[in-house]
């Protein structure tokens, strides 16, 4: 999700050149609640946060090759700045930039985050990485949220 899509929903300023980089200071909470802001536009559709399984499914093995913002800079790119490096599912930007929150608790009260960011070793970014979670109640400087839509169940 960009900065811009967040203004969009939550009324913030989107940073100076920053429209189109990932909506960081996100907590898991404000997550789950643009997912139902985004389900509620569209009721044809349900928006949420991918379990960690489904994530990983998505992402697909990281390729030996794949380019990506991780551990040499101290800050995000656009989403698109590695648009070459697609997931599995055809999506770009799964790995490096930012962690993304997912659905699924870690028994320590955390929340499962995926794909490693900017300042992550590039170790920290394969899809296979189950390590880290974060504080769900909390918003990151380096963790933004990736969403997953289906359909609607038929009434």
């Amino acid at each position: 999700m960009t900065a811009a899509d967040w203004a969009k929903f939550s009324g913030a300023e989107v940073p100076a050149g920053k429209a189109n980089h990932p909506a960081t200071g996100v907590s898991a909470a404000d997550a789950e609640r643009y997912c139902a802001w985004l389900s509620e536009k569209d009721p044809a559709h349900v928006y949420r946060l991918p379990t960690e399984e489904e994530w990983e499914l998505a992402a697909g093995h990281m390729p030996k090759d794949a380019d990506f913002n991780c551990g040499v800079g101290n800050a995000t790119t656009p989403v698109d700045a590695y648009a070459k490096t697609e997931g599995a599912c055809g999506g770009a930007d799964f790995w490096g930039n930012c962690w993304e929150w997912t659905s699924t608790a870690r028994p320590d009260g955390g929340r499962a985050v995926k794909g490693g960011a900017f300042d992550s070793p590039r170790t920290a970014c394969r899809t296979e990485a189950r390590a880290e979670s974060r504080d769900p109640a909390t918003g990151h400087p380096n963790v933004t949220l990736r969403v997953f839509r289906e359909d609607a169940p038929s009434r």
